[in-house]
C-alpha cells in the first residue's frame, strides 16, 4: 500500500476509444498542475500490471483549458488492453519513494482504505 491523492474515473466515450482521451477539465489542477495553453506535456503512467506507458498530454488554447491525450501512446494502451466504448479508465497518483507516480487502472475500480488518517490505495494487480 502506497499513500495516494484523489482517484478519478472516467466512462470512455467513443471518441475516448477510436481517437484521443479527452481529459475531464475537472482533473487538470490535481493530476496535472501547473500546465500552460498549446502546449505538449509527456506523462509516464504505470499500468494494472505494473508496466511504463508515456502519453502525450496536449492543451489547447480557448475559453478554458481543453486537454486530451494524444493518439499516440494512449491508443497503444487502448489496442493492448482491448478498452472499449463504456468501460471506466482510472487515474491517479502515488507517493512512492519521495516521488509521486501516475497510475491507471481500467474496468476494475481500484481499492481505498484510510488508515490513520492516510488516504491509500491498494491497485487491484
Amino acid at each position: 500500500m502506497v499513500a495516494m491523492a484523489s482517484c478519478y474515473g472516467k466512462t470512455l466515450s467513443p471518441d475516448d476509444v477510436k481517437d484521443k482521451f479527452h481529459v475531464p477539465s475537472n482533473w487538470v489542477g490535481t493530476l496535472f498542475p501547473n500546465l500552460e495553453q498549446d502546449s505538449e506535456l509527456p506523462i509516464q503512467v504505470r499500468d494494472q500490471a505494473g508496466s511504463e506507458r508515456q502519453f502525450v498530454l496536449k492543451t489547447r488554447r480557448g475559453v478554458y483549458l481543453k486537454t486530451v491525450f494524444q493518439r499516440r501512446g494512449w491508443h497503444k494502451f487502448v489496442r493492448d488492453l482491448d478498452l472499449r466504448e463504456g468501460e471506466t479508465v482510472y487515474f491517479w497518483k502515488e507517493a512512492v519513494g519521495g516521488r509521486d507516480i501516475m497510475r491507471v487502472q481500467v474496468r476494475d475500480e481500484p481499492q481505498f482504505v484510510q488508515l490513520f488518517g492516510v488516504h491509500l490505495v491498494m491497485p487491484n494487480e
